[in-house]
């Protein structure tokens, strides 16, 4: 392992760049890391026969202890990678971001105005297909199916004046196997989803 300091023009500040792997026919091949002066990491880079064949950006979540790991680059699909991991480097969460368009469904107090449901064009970055979530043990602790569009409730509501003003909640939508786990790899329950609603629930005793 190589290490370097590198001055920040813009901050003032030194920064560290970490080489993890040897070069491979004198070409740069393997995972490179850049900390700060905390030596927290905020990017790697990966290489391959000298290519960068992925970049990502790493955030410090200080409120839960958790380390976010997002791709600098969405894929051919559309999709953002993200990984978060707890501080003892033991993965926590993965899945993907997507920008989708989404159904925006329209409640109203009075029951003569009726609700609607309409389709929109404008992106909003979700969760999109399969997500996982484990517990600090490494064991699986979820699985999580989200379709390819979010849902945004938007509900009118009135003040004391007689005012009304709109409540607005955009939110991944929940489509297909959702499965529990203990911390110990037993599946405790799963439901079904579809297009946002909850079709069916199953939960398992211990028997």
């Amino acid at each position: 392992m190589m290490c370097f300091a590198i001055a920040c023009s813009a901050c003032g500040s030194r920064h560290f760049l970490f080489e993890n792997n040897a070069y491979k026919n004198k070409l740069s091949d393997g995972s490179y890391y850049l900390y700060n002066d905390s030596g927290e990491i905020y990017w790697e880079t990966i290489y391959k026969n000298g290519t960068i064949i992925k970049e990502y950006e790493y955030y410090q979540n200080y409120k839960y202890n958790l380390i976010l790991k997002y791709a600098v680059d969405y894929d051919t699909l559309g999709m953002q990678e993200y990984f978060c991991y707890f501080k003892n480097g033991v993965l926590f969460q993965e899945g993907n971001y997507k920008e989708c368009p989404g159904i925006i469904v329209t409640y109203v107090d009075s029951v003569s105005r009726g609700d609607s449901i309409s389709y929109s064009e404008i992106l909003n970055k979700i969760e999109t297909g399969i997500w996982k979530t484990y517990y600090k043990n490494g064991q699986l602790k979820n699985t999580e199916n989200y379709a390819p569009y979010y849902l945004q409730y938007n509900t009118y509501n009135s003040d004391s004046t007689g005012n009304f003003y709109v409540i607005t909640t955009t939110l991944p939508t929940k489509n297909g196997k959702f499965e529990y786990y203990t911390e110990d790899g037993r599946m405790y329950k799963y439901e079904i989803w579809e297009n946002g609603y909850l079709i069916e629930t199953r939960v398992f005793n211990d028997n």
